[in-house]
Formats: C-alpha cells, sequence, structure tokens
C-alpha cells in the first residue's frame, strides 16, 4: 500500500476561510497542551486506509519481510489479542473432534461390526448382520461420521501448524483427506456386505475381507500423515518433542501395519496397539495446551 495513504488528510477550509483580498488565511498551529514535553508527544494514529489495515504500511512491510515463508514465529505472540482466542477455538475443536473419533469408531468397528462376523462361516456372518440390521446399519452410519470428523480435524491441524511449515503442513492435511477418500469406499463395501446378507449370502464374508483390506490400506496413508504431523510438531517450538516423537511413532507403526496387511495374509503383530499412546496424548494436548500462549 503506497505510504502517501497513511498520511493526515487536508483540513477542509470553509468558504469563510479566505481574507478580503483573496488570500487564503493561514490557520495557525494547535496549541500543544502545557505540561507535556516533546518526550512525551503521542505518536499519531494511523488515518484513511492505515487505520483499516491496522497499522502504518512500512511496519507491516516490516512484519510480513521478518517472518518469511514459515509465518511468525507463534501465531498467538504475532497477531495479537483477537487471534488467541480463534486460534485457541480451533484446537479445542480439533481435540474434540479426535476424542469423539477416539469414542466413535471402536463402538462401531469392534462392537458391532466385529461381533457379527463368523470367521469362514458367509451363512452365519449374513444371519448375524440380518439379525442386528438396525445397530449394522448404526455403526455404518457412525464411520461415515468419522469420516466428516476426519476432514475438520485436517483443517484445523492445517491452521495450527502453518507457523511451523505452510507447505508441510499442507501436504500432512492433504494425506489426511487422502486417508478419508480411501475410508469411505472402505465402508461402502459394509454396506455391500449387508446387501448381499439380504440377496447373496455367500459374498458376506467377501465384502467385509475387502473392508478389511481397503482400510488397511487407509491406514498407511494416515501413518504418512501422523509421521509429517510429528515433524511439524518437532519443529513448531510450541509442542513438547517427546510428544512430537511419540506422533512420529504412531505414524510410522500405522504405515507398517498397512503394508503388512496388503503384503501378508495374517501379519503377525498389529504395532498400533502398541504405537497409539502419541494419539491420546496429542488429543489431551490439544484440549489442554493448544493455542494457549507458551509460557
Amino acid at each position: 500500500m503506497p505510504t502517501y495513504l497513511c498520511k493526515r488528510p487536508p483540513l477542509d477550509r470553509g468558504p469563510g476561510e479566505r481574507s478580503r483580498g483573496g488570500r487564503e488565511r493561514r490557520t495557525p498551529p494547535l496549541e500543544r497542551p502545557r505540561g507535556r514535553s516533546n518526550s512525551q508527544k503521542q505518536p499519531d494514529a494511523p488515518h484513511g486506509l492505515c487505520a483499516f489495515y491496522g497499522g502504518r504500511p512500512r511496519e507491516r512491510r516490516a512484519g510480513a519481510e521478518g517472518a518469511g515463508d514459515r509465518g511468525p514465529a507463534h501465531p498467538i505472540r504475532a497477531h495479537g489479542g483477537g487471534v488467541i482466542t480463534a486460534t485457541r477455538r480451533i484446537a479445542v475443536i480439533t481435540g474434540l473432534s479426535l476424542l469423539a473419533m477416539a469414542i466413535i469408531a471402536p463402538i462401531a468397528v469392534f462392537g458391532v461390526i466385529g461381533q457379527v462376523r463368523v470367521s469362514g462361516d458367509a451363512a452365519a456372518t449374513a444371519a448375524a448382520i440380518l439379525e442386528s440390521a438396525g445397530a449394522y446399519r448404526a455403526a455404518v452410519a457412525a464411520l461415515v461420521l468419522v469420516a466428516i470428523l476426519d476432514v475438520v480435524i485436517a483443517w484445523g491441524l492445517y491452521v495450527l501448524f502453518i507457523p511451523a511449515g505452510k507447505e508441510l503442513s499442507r501436504l500432512a492435511a492433504w494425506f489426511r483427506l487422502a486417508y478419508v477418500a480411501i475410508f469411505l469406499p472402505a465402508i461402502a463395501n459394509l454396506l455391500l456386505a449387508l446387501l448381499a446378507a439380504e440377496s447373496d449370502p455367500a459374498r458376506t464374508l467377501f465384502y467385509l475381507r475387502a473392508y478389511d483390506l481397503t482400510w488397511q490400506a487407509g491406514l498407511a496413508v494416515f501413518g504418512v500423515h501422523l509421521l509429517l504431523l510429528g515433524v511439524l510438531a518437532w519443529r513448531s517450538g510450541y509442542v513438547r518433542r517427546v510428544l512430537a516423537a511419540l506422533l512420529v511413532l504412531a505414524g510410522a507403526g500405522y504405515l507398517l501395519d498397512g503394508f503388512a496387511a496388503l503384503l501378508l495374509a495374517t501379519p503377525p503383530i498389529t504395532l498400533a496397539t502398541f504405537t497409539f499412546v502419541g494419539e491420546v496424548l496429542f488429543i489431551l494436548w490439544l484440549l489442554i495446551r493448544g493455542g494457549r500462549t507458551p509460557d
């Protein structure tokens, strides 16, 4: 913005401001209040577009050049009081979304879908699905809700970790959205299993197996997201590095589990069973410390 747009506008002289000879009468300077020295003189407040944009362009330009591509050192200190509330709100929304996922997904996957499956018996599996069709449909709807929450979480984490690296934060968000794009077809296989239970029970286990493999492929992509998130947390300066390392460990667990499920008929171990601790601690960090001014 040009500097001249921030200068004080000229005084509007009325028709009585001219002398009889046609010359413009010069207005005497304003008197300085008594008892105030030159050192106590207050700086002029910004005017015009300067007041609209929140400061003088020279100051804003210097701040922008110092920030660089990675943004300010910390979003809360750089933008003032109004952004503290907004950043804190985004952290709480993200944390609550993660907490809701951590509650909904296990109930739907292990409490309902896992209970109707009878290993090696498609007819019994189809009968179990039809017997608890209402709960089965509710579990599928719950997983769709989880996918929606994943989109909200991708947005929240992107905003929160922009100061640690805008491009890397965007890449991490895209990997989480890619996981959602794989997870939704996996959920569709659950609906196909329900339809097969009604018309062709022999194919019920086939669709449930397709659901498993598709979800495992998505979890491998989700592991890359967690790896990038851990790197962002490590670089941020406002997340404990122990927590950042645990996020990297959790991402590696998902990544290895996903490829093991795709490459091996029966994986010997599920690493995510032991490496999920970082995710739980990260939820607590978002709800308690996320978006707050660092000490």
